[in-house]
């Protein structure tokens, strides 16, 4: 499979980690939306819009400004779903 076809089968999937592999020093905001700033065009209004979505979807909303640390596990392992469905 050429490279350029491959890249576009990988654009299309989404991991989720066992440990959550969150960013430490970044918040759930941040962290959500890293996919979205790196890989994306979308505007800075469009990523807090779908990060919102996503952290609403996995029943945590308002918790944008929190960093990893003050979460529990199971917190966690929904953050890390919400940055798998976000891109």
């Amino acid at each position: 499979m050429p490279f350029g076809q491959l890249r576009l089968e990988y654009q299309s999937v989404g991991y989720v980690f066992q440990e959550s592999a969150l960013f430490d020093s970044l918040t759930i905001f941040e962290t959500v939306a890293f996919g979205l700033k790196t890989l994306t065009s979308l505007s800075e209004s469009e990523i807090k819009q779908r990060v919102a979505q996503c952290l609403t979807m996995v029943e945590l909303k308002n918790i944008e400004h929190l960093k990893p640390s003050e979460l529990s596990c199971g917190m966690k392992k929904r953050v890390g779903l919400a940055r798998a469905v976000a891109y």
